[in-house]
């Protein structure tokens, strides 16, 4: 994004602006649209947001670690101000840092949320450039709860390169799951000219959707293969941990 300095530099100020004229205590997430010569404020989080990992990644080449959950404790319950945690130092942003949430959603069928089970999830970030993480309770999606499960994050020097390591890590991630999710979804997104060009927007992408929707008519079939392969392996590892305790 080529945001204007002095733009991005009044966003700042009217974040902090709110946060003095709330009275908020702790950390809090102003959220802004800007279209390209207009800023409007959207909302206002006031906790740590699940995002909270692209603020520590574009902080990074800064000489103070930037961990915020560890900082809102710091507010709230030692009482310390920024001062006391930073000194005189100031966070320096640097980069570009890209986030995508991993869901249960058919993202062929209008995006309905989906539920399962997780048979396993692999994943190794190789630097810090690079970063997710995974919440799943039991092993399951159930149909009663958020069905975000996972976060991934890649930092560049630049939007293009933030979107080069981006689809790099998700070739290194393997979501096994018998639902469909994002995953696949949001690499192909990665890889259009309208998300590279920055020109993408909330109908192109319904429209980008629709334009594998086939892939819908098969999904049902790959998901009972899929089903019946993780039944079989569950099997299988109850006979090998018999077999190794002596029993046939």
């Amino acid at each position: 994004l080529n945001i204007p300095a002095d733009v991005s530099d009044d966003m700042c100020k009217s974040a902090v602006r709110m946060g003095k004229e709330l009275h908020l205590k702790g950390l809090a997430t102003a959220e802004f649209l800007y279209t390209g010569d207009t800023v409007c404020f959207m909302e206002v989080n006031p906790r740590v947001q699940v995002e909270h990992v692209i603020t520590e990644m574009i902080n990074f080449k800064s000489n103070i670690n930037i961990n915020l959950p560890y900082i809102l404790c710091q507010i709230c319950i030692e009482n310390k101000s920024l001062k006391d945690i930073f000194g005189n130092d100031k966070p320096k942003v640097y980069g570009h840092t890209i986030g995508i949430r991993i869901c249960a959603e058919n993202t062929y069928n209008n995006f309905i949320p989906s539920a399962g089970k997780v048979c396993n999830i692999l994943y190794n970030p190789s630097n810090r450039h690079d970063w997710c993480y995974f919440s799943i309770n039991s092993g399951e999606i159930p149909s009663n709860a958020d069905n975000q499960f996972g976060h991934v994050f890649s930092w560049g020097k630049n939007r293009q390169e933030a979107i080069h390591h981006l689809k790099h890590f998700l070739e290194k991630i393997i979501i096994d799951t018998d639902f469909p999710n994002t995953k696949s979804f949001l690499y192909d997104v990665l890889g259009t000219d309208m998300f590279n060009e920055f020109k993408h927007h909330t109908k192109w992408l319904m429209d980008y959707s629709k334009i594998n929707e086939s892939i819908d008519e098969i999904y049902p079939i790959s998901i009972a293969i899929w089903k019946t392969f993780c039944k079989i392996r569950e099997n299988v590892q109850v006979i090998e941990k018999n077999v190794e305790k002596g029993h046939t």
